[in-house]
């Protein structure tokens, strides 16, 4: 099974950010990049991808740090 990640970016593009925000919150900086490069080419609005990313980044960081304070 071949994936094309591009074509996937065009078929799903409004729900792209919020594939980003959930992928990012759960580690995938991967992702980012190829999502960054799609950007680029004008496949995403680079902004909102930025937005996207850093709040899933921040917000998975936050909840592990929790877990670890609370859990030990």
């Amino acid at each position: 099974m071949d994936i094309d990640i591009y074509h996937l970016i065009e078929q799903y593009r409004e729900w792209f950010y919020i594939i980003t925000f959930i992928w990012t919150f759960l580690e995938g900086e991967t992702f980012v990049i190829f999502a960054g490069a799609a950007a680029s080419q004008g496949m995403l609005h680079m902004y909102w991808l930025i937005a996207a990313a850093w709040l899933g980044s921040f917000a998975g960081d936050q909840l592990y740090f929790w877990i670890g304070r609370k859990y030990g």
